[in-house]
This record gives structure tokens, sequence and C-alpha cells, in this order.
């Protein structure tokens, strides 16, 4: 017979082979399952949020670019508008200017010209205001006349 096995007290040669005792189950190294599903389990829990959020956060980002895109482009036009609205009374004075210009006529002649010129209220509004006032259906008042009230 063998000299007994150390850890198991049975001889090494015995039918069982030398190993530890079967006697209670001894815990495995590292992680058990049930802490591993855990730790997946809150890794999901801060991720699906954070995941949410980014995505989130794209759309929102997209969409406040569109409208920001789409009111850059009403602005742009509105000014445009008024650009064109500043500039007709202007271009249509230096065109009658133009038509009426005398080449034989001394600089300060035409200067004096030029000072009599007054630029004519500007835009839409304006034009059917002097075309009324041409028509004789409304006549020019004093500044302030005809407002009601008092302060």
């Amino acid at each position: 017979m063998s000299p007994p096995d150390a850890m198991s007290g049975r001889p090494a040669d015995h039918p069982s082979g030398p190993g530890p005792d079967p006697s209670p189950k001894q815990e495995p190294q590292g992680f058990n399952r049930v802490t591993l599903m855990l730790a997946g389990l809150v890794f999901l829990v801060g991720l699906i949020p954070l995941v949410a959020a980014l995505v989130l956060f794209q759309l929102h980002s997209d969409a406040e670019m569109e409208k920001a895109e789409i009111t850059a482009h009403r602005m742009a036009t509105l000014l445009m508008r008024s650009f064109e609205q500043a500039v007709e009374p202007i271009d249509a004075l230096l065109q009658n200017f133009a038509s009426n210009y005398d080449h034989s006529a001394a600089p300060y002649q035409i200067y004096e010209q030029l000072k009599d010129f007054s630029v004519p209220p500007l835009g839409g509004a304006a034009r059917r205001h002097r075309q009324k006032r041409r028509d004789g259906g409304e006549q020019p008042r004093a500044p302030g006349a005809g407002e009601g009230g008092s302060l």
C-alpha cells in the first residue's frame, strides 16, 4: 500500500484517486454568474439612457439647425425687399435728374439742381400716397394734423 495522500488522507492508489475531498462545495475563483448578471444589468441601466440622450440631442441639434436656416433665409428675403424699397425712390430721382441733365450747365448750377431735389418717401405705400395726392383724393396735411387725442 502506498503512503496516504496529504490532502485527502487516502492512499494515492485509492480508486477515487488523489484530490480534494468531495465535502462541501468550494467557491470558484473569480465572479459567479449572479454577480456578472448584476454587473451587466447595471451597465445596461447606465448605457441605455446615455444612448437615448445622445440620439435625442442629435435630433434636437438637427431641428435647431433647420429652423435657423429657414429663419436666416426669411431674414435675407426681408432685408433684400427692404433694400429694394429703399433704393427705388433714389433710383427714380437719379433717373429723373439724368433725363433733365444739362451738359452745358456750370458745376454750381448742377449743385443747385441736386440741392433742390428731395428723395420721395420709401416703399409701395408712399407710391400709393403720391398717386392719391395727384388724383386729388387726399390733400397734404401739416405734420401732426388730423391726429386725434392728446398726450
